[in-house]
Formats: structure tokens, sequence, C-alpha cells
């Protein structure tokens, strides 16, 4: 997604739709097809890259048999309990991985953050500015 942030909305829609498609076992590329668009549109409905059209949803929607309402708005009304477990394991995001947590613990350590210049206040003995002075002869 090259560091662009799309809505939290249609991430939801998306996370819903991959929900839906590994619960029923179908692949991407079945998903293209009974749409009738392309492999990179159904990745760009599940990333939340593009929001689904309502045709496409409609279409979904009868083949999993299940309501716009839960697609859309996440209301998980007469959805079986199996389908409803295998959303929330789907909406949930996984956690860190350890070696990206181990990597990140050690640019800490690597580059810690710079030190604050001390401010001085009227009771401090600030520091006596030293002049140089270039010496005559050299």
């Amino acid at each position: 997604m090259s560091g662009r942030e799309y809505p939290a909305y249609n991430k939801a829609v998306g996370r819903r739709l991959r929900a839906l498609r590994t619960f029923y076992g179908k692949s991407v590329e079945f998903l293209a097809e009974y749409l009738g668009v392309s492999d990179k549109t159904v990745y760009g409905y599940e990333s939340g890259q593009n929001l689904i059209g309502g045709e496409e949803a409609g279409k979904l929607a009868e083949l999993y048999e299940v309501s716009l309402d839960y697609i859309y708005r996440g209301i998980v009304a007469n959805l079986p309990d199996d389908l409803i477990l295998h959303d929330q394991r789907v909406q949930s995001p996984p956690p860190a991985p350890r070696i990206a947590r181990k990597r990140a613990l050690a640019e800490d350590v690597a580059h810690p953050p710079a030190p604050r210049a001390r401010r001085y206040t009227l009771h401090d003995e600030a520091p006596i500015p030293t002049r140089i002075v270039p010496s005559k002869g050299h």
C-alpha cells in the first residue's frame, strides 16, 4: 500500500469481505470471476483501498447468504456462530511478530533520542563564553 492510509470504514468492510471469503474457502480468483472484476480489484476491496459497490456487494451477500448490513455495517444478526467467531479472528489485528519487536528495541538502543539542551535560569551559573584570539607570530 506504499504507506498510504485508507479510510477505516473501507478497511472494516474489506476485513469482513476477507472473513467471508476465507470462511467459505473461496479464492480471490473465484471471486474476481464471479463478480466480473480483476483479481487486483478484489484485493483492493479486501485491503480497503477500494470500497465495494452495491451491485458487487449484493452478489456476495447472495453467494454467502448474509445481509448487506453485515457487509457494510458489521451487524452479525442471523449469522452462523462459526462465521461470527471467524469474523472476530479476522477483525482483530495480529500481534506484532517477535522479530519486529526485537528490531524496534534494538533501534531504540542504537539510536537513543538526542539529549535536550539545558536551559539556564536566573539562579544558575551560565557558562562564561570564551573568545578565541589568534596568536601572533604563527
